[in-house]
């Protein structure tokens, strides 16, 4: 993204849920994000939003595309918590000019810290809470590749 920044309104909605048990375990096929540590932290899937940046100034497109985002978007947060409500999931890549570079804001969340769990809906309307349940384990990145190089 270069130029003016676009703004987005989405509604979000997050309240506390009974423990999921694994997170993992929660995961769809597709369309699947994760940040885990020791067993906390969040999964989400589908796509609200998603934004695609490329460029020098990708990182700072990404931060003022966000903070547009959050200011004109509706959040109901009975959690509290950092990780409840509104969130991004980001990706952005070493190089300058390489595609890639990506927010995804999930429909949906489910995330878990300090003995608490909460799952946070996300869209341009509210709905019902869909319903969480264990699926199949998450298949492995297909496109995940490793090339020799330096970061300065």
């Amino acid at each position: 993204m270069e130029g003016a920044v676009a703004s987005v309104r989405l509604l979000a909605r997050t309240v506390e849920i009974d423990d999921p048990g694994p997170l993992l375990a929660l995961l769809p096929r597709e369309q699947q994000l994760a940040w885990i540590h020791r067993g906390d932290g969040l999964v989400g899937w589908g796509r609200a939003a998603e934004f695609a940046y490329t460029g020098p100034n990708r990182f700072a497109d990404a931060g003022a595309q966000w903070r547009e985002i959050t200011r004109h978007s509706v959040v109901r947060d009975d959690v509290g918590i950092p990780g409840s409500g509104l969130i991004a999931f980001g990706t952005f890549t070493f190089a300058d000019d390489a595609p890639g570079s990506r927010l995804i804001v999930p429909q949906v969340v489910v995330g878990r810290r300090d003995g608490r769990a909460w799952v946070t809906t996300i869209g341009t309307a509210l709905g019902a809470t869909p319903l969480i349940t264990a699926t199949d384990a998450p298949q492995p990145p297909n496109v995940l590749r490793f090339e020799p190089g330096a970061v300065s």
